[in-house]
């Protein structure tokens, strides 16, 4: 399976292209699926996973970027908001405890990433 796993829609203030033009581009580009993960939000991840349901063959991962304390941690799988400002510590805890995978997107950007 080919899945981007690092995806924004318009529910994040670094995006603006709407769910459903994430969606069509993807299988057009012929991925079989993709990871919404909007900046602290799950909203566009949550849209686009019901979308999905649709699509035979395509899957939608809900997800958020979560901005923690110590950098950008997404939560693949992750269908609640996790509050921003927490530590990464428990940014994870909180990821995990919701049966989500955390995942660090940006390792070596230091204002967004984990930092050194």
């Amino acid at each position: 399976m080919k899945i981007d796993l690092h995806v924004h829609s318009c529910y994040s203030d670094d995006a603006n292209n709407s769910v459903e033009e994430l969606i069509k581009a993807a299988v057009k580009k012929g991925l079989d699926g993709i990871a919404i993960a909007d900046h602290n939000s799950v909203e566009g991840g949550l849209k686009g996973f019901e979308i999905a349901k649709e699509i035979r063959g395509f899957v939608v991962i809900p997800g958020t970027e979560i901005s923690s304390a110590n950098g950008h941690i997404i939560g693949l799988n992750v269908k609640e908001n996790i509050p921003k400002k927490l530590t990464a510590e428990e940014t994870v805890e909180r990821i995990n405890s919701l049966g989500g995978i955390p995942v660090l997107p940006h390792p070596y950007r230091m204002l967004s990433g984990a930092g050194e």
